[in-house]
């Protein structure tokens, strides 16, 4: 069953989201933190900031490692996953780059840098902790219907109606690249727990679906019921149609 938590805007559902890694953060300093992109995530990165500046939380100690990244984009280009989760969390937190890991979307070998980065991750020790938002179509992470649901870190073609979404991270005139490297379902699901975060009246559907319907490849996120483990932090828009 998963645990979902109502709030009645997008701002308290992000101080909920921030509060709850950092109990996490608490009880285990050395957390493996698996760590999400979007619209959504900035409002909870602004608000762990605010809390590392306040002396509420200490990062030092913890690793992150991003769900998925755009594929033949250089870091340092600002629309990068890298890059924006420097500028959102990693430079103003001041972790090591070191301790923050992305997959290798440069990489000359693609497929090599996707088992990579499950090793990656295996030598930690997994996840304690993923970060996820859910795309409109029910999308998690780059995990586009229909998904496999068994699959670990893959290479995948984006969808149009992802491309549309994410065009506004991209200067005008530059088309966001058409393939990504993400963690796979099941990668995600190996997480010792997860935390999904959807604000806004444009995730109901997707939420609704992800929640209360089958568990279908169709919506990806369907997949987290099978998790025992799951905290849904919703405003009330994202919530409407549960």
């Amino acid at each position: 069953m998963i645990d979902i938590r109502r709030f009645p805007d997008a701002q308290n559902a992000a101080a909920a989201a921030a509060d709850f890694i950092i109990a996490r953060l608490h009880a285990k300093p050395d957390l493996v933190l698996g760590v999400a992109t979007g619209a959504t995530m900035v409002p909870v990165y602004r608000q762990l900031v605010a809390a590392h500046r306040a002396g509420r939380a200490n990062f030092a100690r913890m690793r992150c490692f991003s769900v998925d990244e755009y594929v033949g984009l250089p870091p340092a280009n600002k629309a990068s996953f890298r890059a924006t989760m420097a500028a959102h969390f990693y430079d103003p937190i001041g972790i090591d780059p070191a301790r923050c890991f992305v997959p290798d979307a440069m990489a000359a070998d693609l497929l090599a840098a996707t088992h990579n980065y499950e090793a990656a991750i295996v030598a930690v020790g997994g996840i304690d902790l993923l970060m996820l938002g859910i795309g409109t179509n029910g999308h998690i992470g780059f995990n586009e219907p229909p998904a496999d649901l068994a699959g670990r870190t893959c290479l995948v073609d984006l969808t149009a109606e992802t491309l549309a979404a994410n065009a506004h991270q991209f200067d005008a005139g530059i088309l966001p690249p058409k393939r990504a490297i993400t963690m796979g379902v099941a990668t995600m699901l190996d997480a010792r727990e997860i935390l999904l975060v959807a604000t806004g009246a444009g995730k109901r559907e997707a939420i609704a679906r992800a929640l209360l319907g089958p568990l279908d490849p169709a919506c990806p996120a369907s997949a987290l019921q099978s998790h025992p483990h799951v905290v849904a932090i919703l405003d009330a828009a994202a919530a409407s149609g549960l």
